[in-house]
């Protein structure tokens, strides 16, 4: 195993090295370059999106609040505070957890539905309740 990781780190590193080469070699050129890369799409990453960002923020939100339910139920699991053994009360802390997290779902969809420039947030707020 120990020879198998620095196998494939030493594979890693010549081909980032060479990457990084000529990344370097393309920077000193930026006058008769056009652009490429990162510069292209740079504008691109935090630009709100025209369509459906109410259908995007509940997503969003409620992806959001089935992470935290989740690794919250994984958390109370590793540490013994959930026994699987009590199938009733497992299931019961689950559905808890699952119901405090519609904060987190709650928080998240508003965030991201302010940051789209939303103007309807009750609207946002009993779809995602939902």
């Amino acid at each position: 195993v120990v020879f198998l990781g620095s196998v494939l780190s030493v594979i890693l590193i010549k081909a980032l090295r060479k990457d990084i080469a000529v990344y370097n070699d393309l920077s000193g050129d930026a006058d008769d370059e056009d652009e490429t890369g990162w510069k292209l799409i740079h504008g691109d990453v935090f630009r709100p999106p025209t369509n459906c960002p109410m259908l995007l923020a509940v997503l969003v939100g409620t992806g959001a609040q089935l992470v935290v339910a989740v690794l919250c139920t994984l958390l109370l699991g590793l540490t013994n505070l959930l026994n699987p053994m009590q199938k009733g009360q497992a299931l019961s802390n689950i559905v808890i957890l699952y119901v405090f997290s519609g904060t987190v779902s709650g928080y998240v969809s508003a965030r991201l539905f302010k940051f789209c420039g939303g103007k309807n947030w009750k609207i946002n707020t009993f779809y995602t309740a939902a």
